[in-house]
């Protein structure tokens, strides 16, 4: 029996996908020995990694955008004992992108983006809009998919290297098996079918109990309308997640629409492929007037994983959508890179603050929760934590559908160490006085704020009388505990501080 071709497939952030590369491979296993690799197996160098990249006849690698990772993997590239491999790199940095080598086909460094007459085109196709030119990049990539039989030989590899892009695009078991076996076809001599891409859209709606996906919101209505649930008479909450995800490990997904609809929540399921989540929002969720955003996905509502093409840009689009949405705003994820025991004994790990919550919360999301972490390479949900992501947004819908005049709002000022003229201070800024305005706008805005003084001085005099224990515990309406209670509201250790 001749030797199975080898392909080393390595893809970043893919720990939780265990099951996905084991049905890819089940598929594979009579035409290909396909291994699996992490950018965690990049970060540590690991010595089997590098036997897999040295003999393997196609490197296949994707979501790699770290310097010392790329670093390492082009020295074994260079120190491989088959140096005539071919190469296919996405979504991945620049320098990653440069080693891609496919027949004649090479992206130059520097120049892994968008050829510029392509940005033209797809800047055409989204009508101009600047945070909108990779979702126009990823519609011009579908659209091109129809012209390929035209493409002459001579661009052969560049029309190879699209077509196994659009298979990637595409991530089922079936389809990145297909993807592999045109690879061995083209550029290992192998006889073997290729089957076609089986399309899934780039954004919709989703339900667990729906036979399809949805690809608008008036055909999803209209099911939810016939499965008992009428979004035009309650609050409704949209959940925006990864198309990836849902195509691959979606029971987190699943799981998280059943506890809210458990509580009695209507759920418009989103997904998008990522580049597009600001899109989805801004088109769809914002004409439905909905009373609170899920972010499943982390990173920013603009560009998703991939940012924005032109700096600035990002920001604005998500000023203006946000502003125009204008309501709460939660993220919530699993972690995708650790697993339980790593999350109770570690804490979440710095990479995955900042790619699930920190930059979310810049985009003004509030009340992250981790609904669950890896086990046995698949994401598993706790309950518990899905009931506290459905309690909190609750809570939110009810502060929201509540009149200004019945929110109690308070406000915690900087008094450190006390009895020592830092109260209501910060460094160059004037707390009273910001203080008093915000107040002022609250006012404006129905609040009840009782009498407001005329002065930040007033203000601060009041804040300072108000807070002195020591006016305070004289008069008859100060709280006070007895011993037996005081002890049972404290710890030994805070009654010796």
């Amino acid at each position: 029996m001749a030797q199975l071709r080898k392909i080393a497939a390595i893809v970043g952030l893919e720990q939780y996908n265990t099951n996905l590369w084991k049905k890819i491979r089940k598929l594979l296993e009579k035409e290909a020995e396909l291994t699996q690799w992490s950018d965690v197996d990049l970060e540590k160098q690991n010595p089997e990694t590098a036997k897999a990249i040295s003999e393997a006849d196609c490197v296949f690698m994707s979501m790699i955008n770290f310097q010392d990772q790329v670093r390492w993997f082009r020295e074994q590239l260079q120190n491989a004992s088959n140096r005539d491999k071919t190469v296919f790199i996405f979504e991945s940095m620049p320098e990653a992108m440069a080693l891609t080598k496919v027949g004649n086909y090479e992206v130059s460094e520097g120049k892994s983006g968008m050829p510029d007459a392509v940005k033209k085109v797809a800047r055409m196709l989204v009508k101009g809009r600047d945070e909108d030119a990779l979702y126009g990049y990823m519609k011009l990539m579908k659209i091109m998919r129809t012209i390929l039989p035209l493409v002459p030989k001579k661009a052969r590899d560049f029309k190879n290297w699209l077509l196994v892009y659009s298979y990637w695009m595409q991530p089922t078991p079936e389809n990145i098996a297909n993807m592999f076996r045109l690879i061995l076809r083209e550029y290992c001599g192998e006889q073997l079918d290729v089957g076609p891409i089986v399309d899934v859209p780039n954004m919709g709606l989703y339900h667990p109990d729906a036979p399809a996906y949805f690809k608008d919101v008036k055909s999803f209505k209209s099911w939810s309308r016939k499965h008992g649930r009428n979004f035009g008479k309650a609050q409704s909450v949209a959940l925006l997640f990864f198309r990836k995800h849902l195509l691959q490990e979606k029971t987190y997904i699943d799981d998280t629409i059943r506890g809210f609809e458990k509580k009695g929540l209507n759920v418009f399921p989103a997904f998008v492929m990522g580049v597009e989540g600001h899109v989805l929002v801004r088109d769809w969720l914002v004409r439905e007037n909905i009373d609170l955003l899920v972010n499943m996905m982390g990173f920013g509502l603009v560009g998703g994983p991939a940012g924005s093409t032109k700096p600035g840009t990002a920001a604005e689009a998500r000023d203006d959508i946000m502003s125009r949405l204008d309501v709460p705003y939660i993220v919530a994820q699993p972690l995708l890179v650790q697993d339980f025991d790593s999350w109770h004994e570690l804490g979440v790990s710095p990479m995955q603050i900042t790619f699930t919550y920190s930059i979310p919360e810049m985009d003004g999301a509030v009340c992250p929760v981790i609904l669950g972490a890896l086990k046995d390479g698949k994401i598993e949900t706790v309950p518990e934590r899905i009931d506290r992501l459905a309690g909190l947004v609750k809570n939110w819908l009810r502060l929201r559908a509540t009149a200004n005049r019945d929110k109690k709002i308070a406000f915690v000022v900087y008094d450190y160490p006390p009895g020592l003229g830092k109260k209501a201070s910060a460094a160059l800024l004037d707390v009273p006085k910001s203080l008093l305005a915000i107040l002022r706008r609250l006012d404006r805005e129905g609040y009840n704020v009782g009498k407001l003084p005329e002065t930040p001085e007033e203000l601060l005099r009041a804040i300072d009388r108000a807070t002195d224990y020591q006016y305070q515990q004289s008069k008859s309406a100060a709280l006070k505990v007895g011993r037996d209670q005081y002890r049972a509201l404290t710890t030994s250790r805070k009654r010796r501080g």
